[in-house]
């Protein structure tokens, strides 16, 4: 039963491990999936500031140079319209007006290189926010990953002392099967060190609840925890109990003053029993009473006296002048 709750609770850390790890990297993949195209993008966006930067500079030079011609060729226009010719002055001017446009569309392109320099910024600043949202998101999934392993860690680690117990249960067992009334103490000890380890596994503090929110899967564990029930009764382990101390029921029988039923059929049946008579000193009388009677003290005296031996034969009843005879050695 017990070594069944611990195989099912390392069948449950590997399961929740593995729906831990499939998700971490799922989450992963998909998460640096987007931080990789917010990259690009970024490097994208910024390559193409860069780009418009350059091309404002080339506009603005080419638009300075077609207003040099304008220049140029206005001037020219003006000296032949002096001179008198039209003809040339009418040309010169025509091709001034072209420089003019010329330099006009490159003063449209600089301010359109510009507007969209400013605008690829922007962007490349809204994915280099989104860049490091991804890998903060990595981060966080880093630590959650390492936080819910510790949490399974002590899901394995309480399947180990569930199983530590039942072994020690299982040997306590078998010991109070072989019936040897010298593993009494023993059998005391496993179970107490069984109730240890449970309390060990009693004690982990594993909250199954992160575990599910982050792995997305209930965590299922056996309902066994709550310590080994011993399975001797008290009687036969001498009172001693799973701890190797008196058995709850059998310390409730001896402080609380409530007389116990074997004990008191001992005492009526003590009480019952004849005593043994000495009504005289025949030979019978005196055997009886050797086989019942505890042996005599040590004397205080090494050989015995006269008093002793005047006391030879005489009735226990007899407290006459015996008696008197055998407290004066030891006046």
């Amino acid at each position: 039963m017990l070594q069944d709750s611990a195989v099912a609770l390392r069948t449950e850390a590997r399961a929740q491990r593995n729906a831990l790890n499939d998700r971490f990297e799922k989450q992963r993949t998909d998460t640096g999936i987007e931080r990789d195209r917010a990259a690009r993008d970024e490097f994208a966006s910024d390559q193409g500031a860069k780009s418009a930067d350059q091309q404002v500079k080339k506009e603005l030079k080419e638009a300075k140079a077609f207003r040099e011609e304008e220049d140029d060729f206005g001037a020219k226009a003006r000296v032949a319209e002096q001179k008198g010719n039209t003809t040339d002055a009418e040309e010169l001017n025509e091709i001034a007006g072209g420089h003019r446009r010329s330099a006009a569309a490159a003063d449209a392109r600089v301010q359109a290189a510009q507007r969209d320099a400013a605008d690829l910024r922007v962007k490349a600043a809204e994915h280099h926010r989104d860049v490091v949202d991804a890998e903060q998101r990595l981060d966080k999934l880093s630590d959650e990953s390492f936080r819910i392993e510790k949490q399974i860690d002590l899901l394995e680690d309480q399947s180990r002392l569930v199983d530590a117990a039942a072994v020690k249960l299982t040997r306590a067992d078998a010991l109070e099967g072989a019936g040897d009334a010298k593993s009494v103490n023993e059998i005391a000890k496993l179970r107490s060190e069984a109730d240890q380890l449970f309390d060990q596994a009693q004690n982990l503090e594993i909250d199954t609840a992160d575990i599910a929110s982050v792995t997305g899967r209930p965590v299922e564990v056996p309902n066994v925890l709550v310590g080994p029930v011993a399975t001797t009764e008290a009687e036969d382990l001498d009172l001693v109990g799973d701890s190797g101390a008196l058995s709850d029921d059998a310390h409730a029988e001896t402080t609380s003053g409530e007389p116990d039923p074997d004990t008191d059929a001992t005492a009526a049946a003590s009480e019952d029993a004849p005593e043994p008579e000495f009504v005289s000193s025949t030979d019978e009388s005196i055997v009886a009473a050797e086989e019942v009677l505890p042996e005599p003290e040590e004397s205080f005296v090494d050989e015995p006296t006269d008093a002793l031996a005047a006391s030879d034969g005489a009735s226990e009843f007899d407290t006459g002048d015996a008696v008197d005879d055998f407290s004066d050695p030891l006046a």
